[in-house]
């Protein structure tokens, strides 16, 4: 299957860049974190999977605003923003009503989105996801504030040979060079 072709959404402080494949029902993915949607498709296995998101339904998916092809930005969005990027992505794409498909961070989005706009949802599927980001109650508060230390020490190593993503998130990769290079770039 060839890439699909990159188009843009106009939102209100940018564009958001989007494709959409495929073919039945609209499925809509709120992005994680951080993705390039053109970077994505480099990976074989990437590449095959979003290949069969198109063969059951007409799969859409996005860069976060500041991410990937999508416009740069000097503040991270609010989640009131990210629902109104959604929102925008979908308009552009003359996507009316679909299912949500909320990935990792896109998870508290797409619930939002959908208790915002119900009227635009069929339903709502979160993987690696959950309604808050805030830590448990039974976190203590000190070990929240080391874990979130860590982690603005971390962020700065995304995208750089140094970063320990891999290696978190996929350990089975951590010896192919091949993916590594990939995941730094994507």
């Amino acid at each position: 299957m060839e890439v699909p072709e990159v188009r843009f959404a106009q939102a209100r402080r940018g564009r958001l860049a989007y494709q959409r494949w495929g073919q039945g029902p609209d499925i809509v993915s709120v992005p994680p974190l951080a993705q390039n949607i053109e970077m994505a498709w480099g990976w074989p296995a990437v590449h095959a999977m979003l290949e069969r998101f198109g063969r059951i339904g007409t799969f859409l998916h996005y860069d976060k605003r500041g991410t990937g092809a999508s416009g740069r930005i000097s503040r991270p969005p609010n989640r009131d923003e990210r629902v109104d990027d959604l929102r925008a992505v979908m308009d552009d794409a003359g996507v009316e009503r679909a299912h949500i498909f909320g990935s990792s961070d896109g998870g508290g989005t797409a619930l939002l989105f959908a208790a915002t706009y119900p009227e635009r949802v069929r339903s709502v599927v979160l993987f690696g996801s959950g309604a808050a980001t805030a830590p448990p109650e039974w976190v203590e508060p000190e070990m929240y504030d080391v874990v979130m230390q860590r982690q603005r020490e971390l962020v700065p190593l995304w995208g750089t040979p140094e970063s320990p993503w891999v290696d978190a998130f996929s350990p089975s990769l951590a010896g192919d060079q091949a993916f590594r290079d990939w995941f730094q770039r994507y």
